[in-house]
């Protein structure tokens, strides 16, 4: 699909119930992963759609790394729409290591907790706990895209709020690696210590004694 004018198309996911809607304007980005668009459903309400192409891979490792979130939130019982900005640190299991957030009509603070998953298809849940008083915003639905590098979910708090949230990684985390006689050992969940038999790899290439490894990215 490429840009899009009016468009119909019936939407029926892991998210959202069975409804109909509408298309005013979208586009696709140039890697042909991610659909940005305008839509209205069938009770003329108006909102933004991030549609990612299903397909890949996922373990927790692709979570690892800083994200930054621009999140949109509404109340339905007050109705105060409102944008936040998130940055937050994943590990290599999906669990925050920092966090902060700036809210458009509240001074700024840190997150206080939080921890995603995923799963082999992509699909991520997760929450985070944003003020000193246990404040909790749940992702009930998203995923990552093809690229790993864009999360699109949808965001509530309690019965109290709705909206959606994107995020892009804006660092990966470094892992820890070993080399000895030929064999490489790999802190492939990213959490800086070495799980025995469990998270660790070990690969072995060959190599004598006294060898010195070339590291890049090949």
């Amino acid at each position: 699909m490429t840009q899009t004018l009016g468009s119909v198309f019936r939407l029926g996911t892991r998210c959202l119930v069975l409804l109909c809607m509408y298309f005013s304007y979208g586009r696709l980005d140039p890697g042909k992963r991610i659909l940005a668009a305008v839509v209205e459903d069938d009770w003329s309400n108006y909102g933004l759609s991030v549609g990612t192409k299903t397909g890949g891979n996922f373990s927790s490792v692709d979570l690892a790394g800083t994200w930054n979130f621009a999140v949109y939130m509404d109340y339905l019982a007050a109705n105060s729409p409102g944008w936040t900005v998130v940055q937050i640190t994943l590990d290599g299991s999906g669990n925050m290591v920092s966090g902060r957030f700036t809210p458009s009509d509240n001074p700024p603070g840190e997150l206080t907790g939080g921890q995603f998953t995923i799963d082999s298809d992509g699909f991520v849940t997760g929450f985070i706990t944003t003020w000193a008083d246990g404040r909790r915003l749940d992702f009930p639905c998203g995923r990552l895209d093809q690229s790993k590098s864009v999360i699109a979910a949808i965001l509530s708090e309690g019965e109290a709020g709705r909206g959606m949230i994107v995020g892009v990684r804006t660092t990966s985390a470094d892992k820890v690696g070993i080399y000895r006689d030929g064999t490489w050992y790999l802190d492939t969940n990213g959490n800086g210590t070495w799980d025995a038999g469990t998270d660790g790899l070990i690969v072995n290439w060959g190599g004598m004694p006294g060898d010195v490894p070339v590291v890049g990215k090949w």
